[in-house]
């Protein structure tokens, strides 16, 4: 009987006080999924969900695969509703289609720097709240002694619910983020991913010597033309982790009617972005016929089944639930 599932005790506190006792949808920590895989393990596939029309058929593509998942919202969502809004998104979504695949909830990372860690703490248990089942921190001043200390109370809520951290620093700093890892593990910090936020991924093979054993990770930025870069960078880096989002957001383009798609595409040649293209595409999405909207899930699901393929992730579900579940 799949109430006495061991794998659904694994889900996290935060999680399961927002889920009804019957709901089998699987929200995993990342450090759970992290460890489950090893470091020998596939590439973690994080899906930046600018759009709210993408998450249902991402998590089809998971099942479908038979693969773990990882969703972040899009933007950074200043009204806590929305963080819970999403949520809601992908419970109600993963238990429409009949999923119990594992699922890790990415927030927005959160900022900190030397000073102000009472205030991000504060927002962290808005976070956790919400039902997210990671944290991911944007360092920032990495030359700053307080830095270490600030990341541990900016922190602490996750590092308390082992929920799993990724510490994420600009490109161009992957030199100093050995430091970083190293002041972290004297304070007593357990971080599961060291990373850089946008830059096409060029540092991770640095980043990864200098962190190690920790895994390295890279979360797209405002440049869509730095993830093929990325993609590259990652074979051969250590790479645990991969956070995308413009992959997604063109999909969509290509799925929309024709006058919409050419209109969007010529836009995206001549910034060389989608981000600001966001609103718009919003609006276009809003304004579909169910056939047509189901014509741009069907291309959402073609372009996570490739990505999924891509970095190895078909059959990681039951990997994951015999490593945790035994």
């Amino acid at each position: 009987m799949w109430l006495a599932d061991p794998i659904l005790k694994r889900r996290p506190v935060n999680v399961t006080r927002r889920l009804d006792p019957m709901s089998r949808t699987l929200f995993l920590s990342l450090r759970d999924v992290v460890t489950a895989l090893g470091e020998d393990g596939p590439v973690l596939l994080g899906c930046i969900c600018s759009f709210p029309q993408m998450v249902s058929p991402l998590l089809r593509a998971s099942r479908d695969a038979d693969a773990v998942l990882l969703l972040s919202p899009g933007g950074e969502l200043a009204n806590p509703r929305a963080h819970h809004l999403f949520f809601e998104l992908v419970r109600s979504a993963a238990e429409k289609i009949g999923t119990s695949r594992p699922v890790v909830l990415l927030p927005p990372p959160v900022e900190v720097l030397s000073a102000g860690a009472d205030t991000n703490a504060e927002r962290v248990y808005s976070l956790l709240d919400a039902g997210y089942t990671s944290l991911t921190v944007m360092a920032r001043g990495l030359n700053s002694p307080e830095l270490p200390r600030s990341i541990v109370e900016t922190a602490g809520p996750a590092l308390d619910h082992e929920l799993g951290l990724e510490v994420l620093v600009e490109p161009g700093e992957e030199d100093d983020a050995g430091r970083v890892a190293g002041a972290l593990r004297l304070l007593g910090a357990e971080t599961d991913l060291f990373g850089v936020w946008g830059g096409g991924g060029v540092g991770l093979a640095a980043l990864s010597s200098e962190v190690e054993p920790i895994g390295c990770s890279w979360r797209e930025g405002d440049e869509d033309d730095e993830l093929a870069e990325a993609l590259r960078n990652t074979i051969g880096s250590g790479a645990r982790m991969v956070t995308v989002r413009s992959v997604f957001s063109r999909a969509v383009i290509e799925g929309l009617p024709r006058a919409a798609r050419e209109r969007l595409r010529g836009k995206v040649d001549e910034m060389g972005s989608t981000i600001s293209l966001i609103p718009e595409i919003t609006m276009e999405l809003e304004a579909l016929s169910p056939d047509a909207l189901d014509r741009v899930e069907a291309r959402l699901y073609a372009e996570a089944e490739e990505l999924l393929s891509l970095f190895r992730l078909e059959g990681t579900s039951t990997w994951i639930r015999d490593r945790l579940a035994g």
